[in-house]
């Protein structure tokens, strides 16, 4: 499956929402029948780890390849101005780094809002002398749908992710508690889905229509959400996210838009001053800062050097070695997610591998650019990885080595 970020803004001239999710890009389009969509990254730059190399060329990358994905004119020039990325994270110079690589706005949590100031999420902000705009995620509409305690995600009719123990398939629904097992019936719970996405958009919609009240401009109430949430933890999570749909479409308590056409409706008054922070459980980084995440983020840096170092060596390189060059450059930037950093500091022996999967492939693939020829085994073996990791389809190794100052 390919990646597909995108944010969808949801507003007309009185209100206005932004969802950030994630899956294949298929089921995406079929979202834009119904709303524009603005492709975005995913990643997080904890307070340690430097400006460097891998923060820019994310950047350069979600700034092409947003180019090369656009069918208009117009959603070229929509697309090429977001950056909803670092997973709602900030650290003290990244706004120039975002400004350079050509973002006009980019997404944080209000954690990241210097301490003693009043600001609300729903309104954007001037950052970078005015050069810059921020957006701050609403956590309490997160909450809302991705709380296990308070949120949909945990309703009672909706299918446990714990499995059956001799089939090992999910037959089984949140319920009360751990003591009572009801097994799952998907005619309830698509009922509930559609329960909650209409209570959600009158949520919303009364937010901003208080907002409305006391303003005399527009709010907007941006929502992160996370792939991980809509559809492999919350099963029900892309029908409720239909029916969201569906619902804003019939009612129409708002339209479906993106954030550029906001901005140039609505242009920020104010500046804010931001601080390091993040969505983790201090407001902090310190969630993906622990001694075993500290050793995947050295060999992240490891990596990374030597990436910039052979690329360097060839900066025109065709056929077998360019393929090993993208592909090496392609297994970094899987590497550099903010999860693996995240599960591994959580001991999580599931899915914190995959960080050095792609490692020892990225390494792997820097050994194959550096012969002159490859025989009918490597040839097979870059032909498989390039098959199995095949994320950013119009990344090209140059963007690593590309000016940064």
């Amino acid at each position: 499956m390919r990646i597909w970020r995108a944010s969808i803004l949801i507003g007309d001239r009185a209100f206005s929402v932004v969802l950030l999710s994630a899956t294949g890009a298929t089921w995406w389009q079929r979202c834009a029948n119904c709303a524009r969509m603005e492709p975005s990254s995913h990643w997080e730059a904890p307070q340690r780890m430097p400006i460097c190399h891998c923060l820019h060329t994310r950047s350069r990358y979600g700034r092409n390849s947003a180019r090369e994905r656009s069918q208009s004119r117009d959603c070229s020039v929509v697309v090429h101005a977001a950056s909803g990325c670092l997973e709602c994270g900030f650290r003290v110079g990244l706004e120039h780094v975002l400004r350079f690589n050509g973002a006009r706005y980019f997404i944080i949590d209000p954690a990241s809002v210097a301490s003693g100031a009043s600001v609300t999420h729903l309104r954007p902000r001037w950052v970078a002398s005015r050069r810059l705009i921020v957006f701050l995620r609403a956590v309490d509409a997160s909450l809302q749908i991705v709380s296990p305690g308070i949120g949909y995600v945990g309703d009672p009719l909706y299918l446990a992710t714990r499995r059956e123990r001799s089939t090992h398939l999910p037959i089984w629904r949140n319920g009360m508690g751990d003591t009572i097992i009801e097994p799952y019936d998907p005619y309830h719970a698509f009922r509930r889905a559609q329960e909650h996405a209409i209570h959600f958009a009158e949520w919303v919609a009364a937010e901003l229509r208080e907002f409305a009240s006391r303003h005399d401009r527009p709010g907007i109430v941006v929502v992160p959400l996370d792939a991980d949430v809509l559809g492999r933890r919350w099963f029900e999570g892309p029908a409720w996210l239909r029916a969201l749909f569906e619902t804003i479409r019939e009612r129409q308590p708002y339209a479906l838009t993106t954030p550029s056409p906001y901005l140039r409706a609505f242009r920020p008054r104010q500046t804010v001053v931001l601080r390091d922070g993040s969505w983790g459980p201090e407001g902090d980084h310190s969630a993906w800062s622990t001694p075993a995440s500290d050793r995947l983020r050295a060999a992240v840096a490891e990596a990374e050097s030597l990436v910039v170092e052979v690329a360097r060596r060839f900066p025109d390189a065709h056929g077998d070695r360019e393929r090993a060059l993208n592909q090496a450059v392609r297994e970094l930037m899987l590497a550099q997610s903010s999860d693996w950093l995240l599960l591994t500091g959580r001991n999580d022996p599931g899915e914190a591998h995959r960080a050095w999967m792609h490692l020892t492939r990225c390494w792997h693939m820097c050994e194959l650019a550096e012969r002159d020829m490859l025989d009918d085994a490597d040839q097979s073996t870059l032909a498989t990885i390039e098959e199995i990791d095949n994320p950013f389809a119009y990344l090209n190794y140059r963007v690593l080595t590309a000016e940064t100052a």
